[in-house]
């Protein structure tokens, strides 16, 4: 899928993949749901999601990128999970929706996965941007 463009309804639900996935460039389905199993590498740099980006209970087998992602609209990682000890590329991750909490349950995966691989200051960081989440102006540091 790398370089692809979805226009509208992009739903993986219920896939799985095995090996290297690589991304689209840019997602602007007005639709929901993404593959729930990555059992090899993710790969999601760069992805602008336009509209709704749910990730709900999918499942992180080797690792996951997300660096310089956008999430424009409604985003839920809820129940989200890595399989490894991996710890996601997350610099330069984006929300629009900050106010919303949007951002909320994508901070709670990563910390629960910095965590799994013992680097406990990503944690520390992700536990404080999840409490920030639902407030409309972020947190002051």
């Amino acid at each position: 899928m790398s370089g692809a463009v979805f226009e509208d309804l992009a739903s993986f639900d219920g896939c799985t993949s095995s090996g290297y996935v690589a991304s689209a460039t840019r997602v602007s389905s007005a639709g929901r749901g993404f593959v729930r199993s990555f059992q090899g590498y993710a790969l999601f740099n760069g992805v602008s999601f336009e509209n709704e980006a749910y990730f709900t209970n999918a499942s992180f087998g080797k690792g996951l990128n997300m660096h310089g992602a956008a999430f424009a609209g409604r985003t839920d990682f809820a129940g989200v999970h890595s399989l490894s000890k991996s710890v996601p590329v997350i610099d330069e991750v984006r929300f629009a929706r900050r106010g919303f909490g949007d951002d909320e349950t994508f901070w709670r995966f990563i910390k629960q996965a910095a965590q799994r691989g013992r680097v406990y200051q990503l944690a520390g960081e992700c536990f404080y941007r999840e409490r920030c989440a639902n407030f409309a102006g972020g947190c002051t540091a």
